[in-house]
């Protein structure tokens, strides 16, 4: 029924299933409810526990009647419900709608200006903001401090640990870089896995002292430019 989609994968096991998503998230998963090593409903909890795999779309497919079955697999996150016996019409369709949902959210997710991850502004917001605050700044004659921190070894602790840690550590550390972003126009941005930014409107280098883990040497000199 699916064999015209151009990359299918199959799990025997919900253990395997969670595996293959982890190697590489799909844009749609359907999911028996009832597997050998662990139920479907155990799978799909474990897969919205992971902030990396939680945005994936979960059909549910089933040969059981009960009504209360469709409202657990729906309220732990699955977005549809299939019953069997089902036709080829029926899945296609529900499927398709599900790509196209999928889709737009990830346009609306590339146009946002927030970091679904961290809360924080994105890349995109951090572009806009730094042609905004760099005009502000000349066009007033004040001074513009812009950080850039990098998480070293991040692809090493990820590899290690797995990337639900590596995700975890993300929002830990945007929350710390957050506290020092007190004045109303200061602004904290995530530009991409683990690189973030700041954005500190009429500060000269000398206030960075009080930041902690800044080197004042790292920034000598470049007050004027």
């Amino acid at each position: 029924m699916l064999s015209d989609y151009s990359t299918i994968r199959f799990a025997t096991n919900g253990g395997d299933a969670i595996r293959l998503c982890r190697e590489s998230a799909p844009d749609l998963i359907l999911l028996d409810a009832q597997m050998g090593d662990m139920s479907g409903l155990k799978v799909c909890e474990a897969l919205k526990a992971d902030a990396a795999l939680a945005h994936i779309p979960v059909i549910f497919v089933s040969s059981l009647q009960e009504a209360e079955l469709e409202r657990a697999v729906l309220e732990i996150g699955a977005v549809d419900f299939i019953r069997k016996p089902f036709s080829a019409p029926q899945v296609t369709a529900r499927v398709n709608t599900q790509l196209k949902l999928r889709r737009l959210t990830d346009e609306l997710r590339e146009s946002s200006r927030i970091d679904l991850l961290t809360g924080i502004a994105n890349r995109r917001a951090y572009d806009e903001a730094l042609r905004r605050e760099a005009l502000r700044a000349m066009e007033a004659g004040q001074s513009l401090a812009v950080l850039l921190l990098e998480v070293d070894f991040f692809d090493a602790f990820a590899s290690a640990h797995g990337d639900k840690a590596a995700d975890n550590s993300v929002a830990r550390i945007a929350e710390l870089v957050s506290e020092h972003a007190r004045r109303p126009g200061d602004q904290v941005a995530r530009l991409d896995t683990a690189r973030f930014a700041m954005i500190l409107p009429d500060t000269p280098s000398v206030a960075l002292d009080r930041l902690p883990g800044i080197d004042p040497a790292g920034y000598a000199g470049l007050e004027d430019s």
